[in-house]
């Protein structure tokens, strides 16, 4: 193939979920700051598209099941010499390389989310057979274990596992609900998971947050903002996928071997809507002085501008804090503060000067030293490791 030939790519990606259009954006932004491709976007996920002889330089196939008949066409494509970059776990060793998500570390954003609420009771909503869901419920419990917590989920019954329905799912997910200590922090596998057991917890009759606070994950924005209560979800940096799996594709066109082959990209934090926004605390004074420092941690606050903020005494506020968080305040304002920071970087290219005085640090050295002592790393690491 000439030089001023475009490469010519398929993209078995599934346009229908808010993850996938996500993932063709970042692939889209690669390409529009590196040489152009002539791209063929097959977006049914049913087999390989007919491209009628036309060569293929390139395939980023990002289905999670890939059928045998999938596979077929994928293997003879590299048995052809034509590289292929998987946005799945599974048959990797069919695939040249892999870009996803770190799944574990979803489950983790979730859980300290929730601890962070002051919740004692946990659970989760997975989906039998599901490696991904199996790897979010993984992180996910042992974040909460590492904090000396248990955690409840979800068995469907083994009728309903041979002869799936919804009805009888739902029934299951009432009776399921109905019998979690009160109140519980949920976290589901996806966002559509999560949407079912608010509907479950509708014909239950539990009020969401306040009995029932949930967590999804995909960040599917029509799916959560169309629920009621709107969902809670982790982001799992869909365009940052998209971006490294073609980053990687074109550096094997170009024959390089990127490193490492397969790459688990971490989420971007946890979007907090309604279905989980509640702190699950009777202090009220400990309740408004989280919820001040959460508003406010960007702006460089200290435990006396909180003191001010909900009154009372200092010693009185920092026992009950204590008592209730097992945290001083200091230590929540720091990791509200590190949250937010963390969350910048992965999600702007904001310079560090900018950054420092968004977060109400007087210059960008005192941002560095805070991020260092706090993560054992400095801000440019940390937002180089992200793609590493």
């Amino acid at each position: 193939m000439g030089e001023d030939i475009p490469p010519r790519i398929i993209l078995l990606v599934d346009v229908r979920t808010a993850y996938g259009r996500g993932v063709l954006r970042g692939v889209a932004d690669f390409v529009s700051h590196h040489r152009p491709w002539l791209m063929f976007l097959e977006a049914a996920g049913k087999l390989m598209p007919d491209t009628g002889g036309w060569p293929v330089s390139g395939l980023i196939a990002g289905f999670p099941h890939f059928s045998p008949k999938h596979l077929g066409p994928i293997i003879k494509l590299r048995e052809q010499g034509v590289p292929v970059v998987a946005l799945t776990p599974f048959h990797q060793e069919e695939f040249t390389a892999s870009v996803q998500p770190d799944h574990e570390a979803v489950g983790r954003i979730a859980a300290e989310d929730l601890m962070a609420r002051g919740h004692h009771h946990y659970a989760f909503c997975g989906k039998p057979g599901d490696p991904d869901a199996d790897r979010r419920q993984a992180g996910y419990a042992e974040a909460l274990k590492a904090a000396g917590h248990a955690c409840h989920w979800f068995e469907p019954s083994e009728s309903l596992r041979q002869r799936w329905n919804w009805r009888s799912e739902q029934a299951e997910l009432v009776q399921w609900l109905g019998q979690l200590p009160k109140p519980v922090g949920v976290m589901t596998f996806s966002d559509r998971r999560a949407r079912q057991v608010l509907d479950a917890c509708l014909m239950a009759r539990l009020r969401v947050p306040e009995q029932v606070a949930v967590i999804g994950a995909g960040n599917d924005e029509i799916l959560c903002n169309l629920a009621n209560p709107p969902i809670s979800s982790v982001d799992l940096a869909a365009q940052q996928v998209g971006r490294e799996a073609a980053r990687r594709l074109d550096a094997l066109m170009q024959g390089e071997t990127p490193q490492p082959r397969h790459l688990c990209i971490r989420p971007t934090g946890l979007v907090t809507r309604t279905s989980s926004d509640i702190l699950a605390m009777d202090d009220e004074l400990v309740v408004k002085a989280v919820r001040y420092i959460r508003e406010h941690a960007h702006e460089g606050i200290g435990v006396g501008d909180v003191v001010d903020a909900v009154g009372g005494s200092r010693r009185l506020l920092e026992r009950r804090f204590r008592e209730a968080l097992d945290r001083t305040i200091h230590d929540e304002i720091a990791e509200r503060r590190l949250e937010r920071i963390k969350h910048l970087l992965a999600t702007t290219d904001m310079p560090m000067r900018e950054l420092a005085k968004r977060m109400g640090f007087r210059e960008s050295k005192r941002l560095s030293e805070f991020f260092r002592s706090h993560t054992g790393q400095s801000p440019r690491i940390y937002r180089r490791s992200l793609t590493e």
